[in-house]
């Protein structure tokens, strides 16, 4: 995942950031997480690498050589391992269920609150998408951290997509809103999809 401030915003808070989440594709557990950080004069740039047989993360930071090992839990992962994880499974309308997500050298238990479902209107489609709204939350050592917060809506259907987020960072409120779907399959993510020329005449 790359995220960029586009030229203009650059003088007042330049972003230039990269997130690779490696994942084994047989048991959906991370294997490798790499984050790139540059936030205006804050810069970061680490590797942790999972060991799922002896139950171990391996922590290095390429800047300033800092290294860490430290316990995990089976069914542990990174936050965007368990992001594409979250896809094989299906959440009932409110309900509560928790999990673990490793975050900045500590793991955290996350907890995933869901309400119900709500039709989310998309750009390049006609149809509104039944999506289910879900809250996550996150404590370490009993106590709740509240970095930011964040409301996202999942599609009800069996890709079970991220339609709708709206997040609150220190530089403000976002709204993310999923834009098009495209690759293959024959279902009506791509069958349905508007055409490009068609957007710009409306």
């Amino acid at each position: 995942l790359y995220t960029k401030t586009y030229p203009f915003f650059d003088p007042i808070c330049k972003v230039d950031d990269f997130h690779e989440s490696l994942i084994d594709p047989e048991t959906l557990l991370p294997v490798r997480y790499t984050q790139n950080i540059s936030e205006r004069s804050y810069r970061c740039h680490e590797v942790t690498v999972f060991d799922f047989q002896t139950l171990k993360a391996h922590y290095r930071h390429l800047l300033n050589g800092k290294e860490k090992t430290y316990d995990i839990r089976p069914g542990m992962r990174d936050m965007f391992s368990f992001m594409y994880f979250m896809r094989s499974v299906e959440l009932a309308e409110n309900t509560n269920t928790q999990y673990q997500v490793m975050s900045d050298e500590k793991v955290y238990d996350l907890f995933i609150k869901t309400f119900r479902v709500e039709p989310v209107g998309l750009p390049h489609y006609d149809r509104k998408i039944p999506s289910l709204e879900l809250k996550p939350e996150a404590m370490f050592d009993g106590l709740y951290v509240r970095k930011g917060k964040a409301t996202v809506w999942v599609s009800r259907d069996s890709r079970r997509l991220l339609t709708l987020a709206r997040l609150s960072t220190p530089f403000g409120r976002v709204t993310v809103t999923l834009h098009e779907v495209n690759g293959p399959g024959d279902d009506f993510w791509i069958t349905e999809k508007k055409n490009g020329d068609e957007e710009e005449k409306k």
